[in-house]
């Protein structure tokens, strides 16, 4: 699968769309899919969830960089399942100040404390 190698043409098709990735990608001049992507970054946190509350973790991009996505998982290694009633992701999404990603996870009682990792991913044009 090739991109356009006109940045012009694939900000057109993302604004039809509505792809914000299809925009960040069309700015760095990403030509193909399995092509590096210059100048973006993933920023990583990972945090505990205590019994029975919620947590909003809010991952703001470094100077100069915007969210192009981002999102967050049970557990500090790989992806290992949880369990989708006890620990998991309430939300996910842009930040307020949409200078980062910011997701919220919930683990219930009587289930005890739980790590997440949550992930931005930042990019600059």
């Amino acid at each position: 699968m090739r991109f356009p190698t006109k940045p012009a043409m694939l900000l057109a098709a993302a604004a039809l769309t509505g792809s914000t990735v299809g925009i960040a990608m069309a700015a760095m001049g990403a030509t193909s899919a399995s092509g590096t992507i210059p100048h973006y970054k993933v920023v990583e946190r990972t945090f505990i969830v205590t019994t029975g509350h919620q947590k909003t973790m809010d991952i703001k991009c470094p100077a100069g960089m915007s969210p192009v996505g981002g999102g967050a998982h049970y557990g500090t290694h790989g992806f290992p399942g949880g369990n989708a009633t006890a620990q998991y992701i309430a939300e996910s999404d842009l930040d307020v100040s949409h200078r980062g990603w910011a997701i919220t996870a919930v683990v219930t009682s009587p289930y005890g404390n739980s790590s997440f990792t949550a992930d931005a991913i930042c990019a600059a044009w």
